[in-house]
C-alpha cells in the first residue's frame, strides 16, 4: 500500500492542490473510510459549534474550524430568518444554500472566494445543469473550487438539494 500526497506551491494558483496516489483493496478502503469518518465526528466534538442559524436541528456543528481550513456542514435550502426550507426552481434553491454557506464563511472569517472544495447533492440529477448555472454565478472566480456533485434517494427535510464546503483562511 502505497500513498503519496504532494501539496502545490502557490505560483501560479492561490487554491490548495492535493494529489492522492492509491492503490488499495477493498478492506482497506473501508478502514480508511470509517477513520475519516471517526476523525470528522472527533473534530466536531472538539471545536465549537457555530451559533446564530435557526435551522439547524440536529447534533453537528454547522462550521468547524480546524487549524487554517474551515469545514462547512451541508446547508440545505432555509431561509436563516424562518428556519423554514424556502420554495423555488431548483436556481432560487442552489443560491439559498450558497448565501447560507457565505455567512457563516464570514462568521469564521473567511468567504466564498476561499473555498477550496464543494460537495453538491441533489434528489434529481436532471437539476444538474440549472443548478450548475447557479453555481457557476457565484463561484465566478479565476480558480473556482473543485467540486463534486452526487445525486442521492433523498435529503433531510425532503430538500431538493444541499451543498457543503471546505475553506482555506490563513489568520
Amino acid at each position: 500500500m502505497g500513498l503519496d500526497f504532494r501539496l502545490s506551491r502557490f505560483s501560479k494558483q492561490p487554491d490548495l492542490t492535493v494529489l492522492m496516489k492509491a492503490n488499495l483493496d477493498k478492506s482497506t478502503l473501508s478502514f480508511v473510510g470509517e477513520f475519516m469518518i471517526r476523525s470528522v465526528f472527533f473534530l466536531c466534538a472538539l471545536f465549537c459549534s457555530m451559533s446564530g442559524f435557526s435551522g439547524q436541528t440536529a447534533s453537528y456543528s454547522s462550521a468547524v474550524t480546524a487549524g487554517d481550513f474551515i469545514y462547512v456542514s451541508a446547508q440545505l435550502p432555509v431561509d436563516p430568518t424562518t428556519g423554514q426550507m424556502i420554495e423555488g426552481d431548483i436556481q432560487t434553491l442552489t443560491n439559498q444554500c450558497i448565501n447560507n454557506m457565505e455567512h457563516l464563511l464570514k462568521v469564521k472569517g473567511s468567504s466564498l472566494k476561499q473555498v477550496i472544495k464543494t460537495e453538491v447533492y441533489l434528489t434529481d440529477i436532471r437539476d444538474y445543469h440549472a443548478m450548475d448555472a447557479a453555481y457557476a454565478k457565484r463561484f465566478n472566480f479565476q480558480y473556482p473550487p473543485a467540486r463534486d456533485v452526487a445525486a442521492v434517494t433523498s435529503l433531510p427535510y425532503n430538500a431538493r438539494l444541499e451543498i457543503s464546503c471546505i475553506a482555506y483562511t490563513k489568520r
